[in-house]
C-alpha cells in the first residue's frame, strides 16, 4: 500500500527490492552486505520484533549505535502511526505493510513512510520482518508541524513539546519573541513564561490552561498569553500550544479605560492556584468594584463547591490507593463533580459487594469448603462474570479434589486396586496429579503382591526367597524390602549357626569322653607322682640351707667393692673439674688471639688507607711539579721580556729570577718529597707483608686453641661418662646388695614352703582319688547332651536354607 501519488526515490528502490524478495529472484539468507550498503534505512527484527541488524543508512539518519541496536525492542522506537497500516499489522497478517508514522530519532524527528516486509530466509524455518523507513522527495505529501498546529485553532501561534522544545511558530508573526529564545529553539526560555510562577506547576495533564497577560514597556503594548496543554492525536503524546494575542498597543491608552488590573491580578492568581490543584482560594470582594462583586462571589461560591467536592474525591481516592476501600464518598449534593461522585460510589458499591465475595471465597477456601458459590444477583458486567469465573474455578477443582480423597481414603484402608475415575475432567497440574495417584496405586500393589509372596515362603520354612530385583522399590519401601531380605537372610544364618553348633556339640561329646577316660589315668598317675614330690621336697630343702651360706659369703665381696666405687667417683669428680678449668683457660687464649687477629685486620685496613693517601699525595706533587715547571718558564720569558725593555725592565727582571728561584726550589722540595714517598711507600709493603704473615700465624694459632678446646670439652665429656658410671655402679652395688638380702630371705621361705608341699603331696593324693569319682559323674552328663545335640539335628532339618 502507497499513501503517495508520487513515488519518492527512496520509495522505488525500496519497491524494487521487496518485489525481488517476495518473488525469489533476491536470494535473501537473513543480512549481508548489500544490505548493510543499501540506501534505504532499513531494520531486520525477528519473529518477536526483537531488532537484529540496521544498516548503515538507518544508522545514519537516526543517530542510534550499532552495540544499542542489537537486542531492542520495536517497540521501544518512539514511532506514531497517523495514516495506513503498521509493523504490527504486517506481523499479525503475515503480509507487506504500509503507513506514515512520525519517528523521533536521536537526532530529531521526522514523517516517514513506513514499510514492513515479514518473510522466512532461505535455509530457516522461522520468520522475519524487514523494516524500510522512507524519507520523502516530496515533503508537502506528508503532514508537518504547522499543519497540526493549523488543525488545532486558527488562532495558533506556537506549538512547543512539553520541555518548551519548538516544533513550530506561526511565520510572520508580529510577536517579538526574544532572539535568544529562537536560537535555543526553547519557548520555555522566555521571561514572560520562565518568570511566571504557574508555568513552573504545569503537568502533563491534557486540558490544563493558563492566561496572563504580558506588558512589554519597551514596545508599550501588552499581550494576553495562553498556554494550553493539549492531547494530540496524530502525534500520541501531549504538546503546549501556546496563543500570544496583543491587547493595547500603546501603554497610554490604558488610561481612557477602567483600570481592572487588581481584577485581573486576583483572576491570574485563581487560574495559577487551579492550575496547581489549590482550590481553596477566594477572591477579594472589597477591592473590586460593585458591579463585579456578584460575579465574583458567585465564583467564590463556585470555589467553594468545587473544594468541598474535590477534597472529598481526593480523601476517596487516597484511601484506595492505600488498599482500603471507602464505603462511600460523602459530598455536598451540588457542584461540578456531584455525578461523577455518585458514578464513583456506585462502583464502590459493586466493588464492595465484590470484595465482600471474594473474602468469603476466601474463608471458604481456607477452612477447607471448596462448594461454596458466589451471590451474582447485585453484580453486572465485568464483576458478575468475575464471580461466575471464581465459581467455575471452584467447581473446577472440587470435583478432582473429591475424586482424589475418595482414593486416598481407599490408599489408607490398603485398597491399593483403587484408580481415579477416568470419566471425569482433570485440567492443567490435576492431570499429572492423577497419574501420579494411580502411580502410587499400581506401584503399592506391586510391592505388597511381592511382600506377601516372599512372607508365604517364609511360613514355609524356606527362608531363601527374596523380593525381585526387577521390583524398584524408593523411600520407606527401600527399609521394608531391606528388613524383609534379612530376615531371611538372618534366620538361614542363625538355622546354619545351630546346624553346625549341634555337630559341633556332637564332635566335642565323644571328644571329652575320650578326654574323660585319658584325665581317669592320669589322675591315677597323679597319685604315684605325689608321693615322689614329698621326697623330693625334703631334698630341695637340703640344697636352700647351702644356697644361703653362698648369699652370705658374696653380700661380704659387695660390701668391699662398694667401697671402691666411691674411691672412683671421688677421683673422677676432681679429674671432671680440672678439665672444666682447662676448657675455660683454652676459651680465654681462643678469645685473646681472635682479638688480636681483628686488630691485625685493623692495621692492615689501615695501611691500605694510608697507601691511597700516599698516592693522592703523589698525584698533589706531581701537579706541583707541573705548576713549578711552567712558574720557570714563564720566569725565564719574563728575565727576556724585561731584557727587552732595557732600564724600564730591571724591577721585573729582579722579580722575574726571584720566581724562577722559588720554582727552582719548589720542584727539589717536590724531587725530595716524591723520594720520600717511595721511601714510604718500600717501607708500608713491608709493614704490610709482616701483618699478613702475622695474621697468618694468628689463624693457624687459632685453630689449634680451637682444638685443644675441643679435646678438653671432650675429655671433660669422657670424665663426667665415668663419673656417671661411678654413681651407677655404686647404686647397682647396694641394689645387689640389697637383692642378695632378699635372696636370702627367699631362701629361707623356700625352706618353710617345701616341708608345706610335702605335707599338701599327701593331701593331693586323697584328692585324686575324688577327681576318679567326678569324672565318672560328668561322662553319665555328656551322655545327656549328646542326646540332646540328636534331637537339635531332627529338628533343623525341616527348613531350607
Amino acid at each position: 500500500m502507497i499513501h503517495n501519488s508520487v513515488v519518492s526515490r527512496q520509495g522505488a528502490a525500496a519497491d524494487s527490492f521487496i518485489q525481488h524478495i517476495s518473488q525469489g529472484s533476491y536470494a535473501f539468507t537473513c543480512w549481508d552486505d548489500s544490505i548493510d550498503a543499501f540506501p534505504v534505512p532499513v531494520l531486520l527484527c525477528d519473529h518477536t520484533l526483537t531488532i537484529s541488524h540496521a544498516n548503515e543508512a538507518f544508522l545514519s539518519i537516526s543517530g542510534f549505535q550499532n552495540e544499542t541496536m542489537k537486542g531492542m525492542h520495536f517497540k521501544n522506537l518512539p514511532v506514531s502511526l497517523l495514516s495506513g497500516e503498521s509493523v504490527w499489522d504486517a506481523a499479525l497478517s503475515g503480509r507487506i505493510t504500509s503507513g506514515i508514522a512520525e519517528v523521533v530519532f536521536p537526532t530529531g524527528a521526522g514523517f516517514y513512510e513506513v514499510r514492513a516486509l515479514p518473510t522466512v530466509p532461505i535455509g530457516h524455518s522461522v520468520p522475519v520482518m524487514l523494516v524500510f523507513f522512507i524519507k520523502p522527495d516530496d515533503p508537502p505529501d506528508f503532514p508537518s508541524y504547522d499543519t497540526i498546529r493549523r488543525s488545532l485553532s486558527e488562532s495558533c501561534e506556537i506549538l512547543a513539546e512539553m520541555d518548551g522544545t519548538i516544533l513550530s511558530i506561526s511565520s510572520g508573526s508580529s510577536i517579538p519573541i526574544p532572539a535568544d529564545v529562537l536560537l535555543n529553539n526553547n519557548i520555555l526560555k522566555w521571561d514572560a513564561l520562565s518568570e511566571h510562577p504557574a508555568i513552573l506547576g504545569i503537568h502533563n495533564h491534557p486540558g490544563t490552561e493558563i492566561r496572563f497577560i504580558h506588558e512589554n514597556t519597551v514596545l508599550e503594548v501588552a499581550y494576553l498569553i495562553t498556554v494550553r496543554v493539549c492531547e494530540v492525536v496524530l502525534l500520541k503524546r501531549s504538546v503546549l500550544f501556546l496563543t500570544i494575542t496583543e491587547l493595547i498597543s500603546p501603554v497610554n491608552e490604558k488610561a481612557d479605560n477602567p483600570d481592572n488590573s487588581a481584577l485581573s491580578s486576583a483572576l491570574e492568581q485563581l487560574a495559577s492556584a487551579i492550575s496547581a490543584g489549590n482550590f481553596s482560594y477566594r477572591m477579594e470582594i472589597e477591592s473590586c468594584p460593585e458591579d463585579l462583586k456578584p460575579g465574583i462571589l458567585a465564583v467564590n461560591t463556585m470555589m467553594e463547591q468545587v473544594q468541598l467536592q474535590f477534597q472529598a474525591l481526593t480523601d476517596g481516592i487516597s484511601q484506595m490507593n492505600s488498599g482500603w476501600i471507602p464505603l462511600s464518598i460523602p459530598a455536598p449534593q451540588e457542584g461540578p463533580f456531584t455525578s461523577i461522585i455518585q458514578d464513583l460510589n456506585g462502583a464502590l458499591d459493586s466493588l464492595q459487594l465484590m470484595i465482600a465475595t471474594v473474602e468469603s471465597f476466601t474463608m471458604s477456601v481456607m477452612e477447607g469448603n471448596l462448594t461454596m458459590k458466589g451471590d451474582t444477583s447485585g453484580l453486572s458486567g465485568y464483576y458478575q462474570a468475575m464471580i461466575a469465573g471464581m465459581n467455575q474455578m471452584l467447581v473446577r477443582l472440587n470435583t478432582p479434589l473429591l475424586e482424589m480423597k475418595r482414593v486416598a481414603k481407599a490408599f489408607a484402608a490398603c485398597e491399593f486396586s483403587s484408580r481415579m475415575d477416568e470419566k471425569i475432567a482433570y485440567p492443567g497440574d490435576f492431570a499429572s496429579m492423577k497419574e501420579s495417584m494411580d502411580s502410587i496405586g499400581i506401584w503399592c500393589s506391586a510391592v505388597v503382591g511381592e511382600i506377601d509372596r516372599v512372607s508365604s515362603r517364609y511360613a514355609s520354612g524356606d527362608f531363601t526367597a527374596h523380593m525381585s530385583s526387577k521390583l524398584e522399590v524408593t523411600g520407606d519401601f527401600t527399609t521394608i524390602r531391606s528388613s524383609l531380605d534379612n530376615i531371611g537372610v538372618q534366620v538361614s544364618e542363625s538355622i546354619t549357626v545351630l546346624r553346625n553348633a549341634a555337630d559341633v556339640l556332637t564332635e566335642e561329646s565323644d571328644g571329652i569322653k575320650r578326654e574323660i577316660a585319658a584325665v581317669s589315668g592320669q589322675a591315677e598317675t597323679l597319685a604315684c607322682y605325689t608321693s615322689a614330690v614329698s621326697e623330693r621336697a625334703v631334698s630341695v630343702q637340703d640344697e636352700v640351707r647351702q644356697m644361703v651360706m653362698s648369699a652370705d659369703t658374696a653380700m661380704e665381696a659387695l660390701c668391699g667393692m662398694n667401697e671402691k666405687v666411691q674411691e672412683v667417683a671421688k677421683k673422677s669428680a676432681r679429674t671432671h673439674e680440672m678439665s672444666s678449668q682447662g676448657v675455660v683457660l683454652a676459651t680465654q687464649s681462643r678469645e685473646g688471639i681472635d682479638a688480636i687477629s681483628d686488630a691485625a685486620g685493623s692495621v692492615d685496613s689501615g695501611i691500605s688507607r694510608i697507601h691511597e693517601e700516599l698516592i693522592s699525595i703523589e698525584k698533589i706533587i706531581k701537579v706541583v711539579t707541573d705548576i713549578a715547571n711552567q712558574t720557570n718558564l714563564l720566569a725565564i720569558n719574563a728575565a727576556i721580556e724585561a731584557a727587552h725593555a732595557g732600564s724600564y725592565g730591571k724591577g721585573f727582571a729582579v722579580v722575574a729570577s726571584e720566581v724562577k728561584h722559588l720554582a727552582v726550589q719548589s720542584k727539589e722540595s717536590t724531587t725530595s718529597i716524591s723520594q720520600t714517598l717511595a721511601a714510604l711507600h718500600d717501607a708500608f709493603r713491608e709493614v704490610r707483608d709482616k701483618v699478613s704473615q702475622v695474621q697468618g700465624e694468628i689463624e693457624s694459632r687459632s685453630h689449634a686453641i680451637c682444638e685443644m678446646v675441643h679435646l678438653f670439652e671432650k675429655m671433660a665429656g669422657e670424665v663426667e661418662v665415668i663419673a656417671t658410671m661411678s654413681r651407677e655402679t655404686g647404686m647397682l652395688s647396694h641394689e645387689q646388695e640389697s637383692r642378695i638380702r632378699d635372696l636370702n630371705e627367699r631362701a629361707r621361705r623356700i625352706g618353710d614352703l617345701m616341708v608345706e608341699t610335702a605335707r599338701d603331696a599327701g593331701s593331693s593324693a586323697e584328692a585324686c582319688a575324688s577327681s576318679c569319682r567326678s569324672i565318672e559323674q560328668i561322662s553319665g552328663h555328656i551322655e545327656v547332651v549328646a542326646r540332646y545335640a540328636e534331637e537339635i539335628h531332627g529338628g533343623i532339618s525341616g527348613f531350607t536354607v
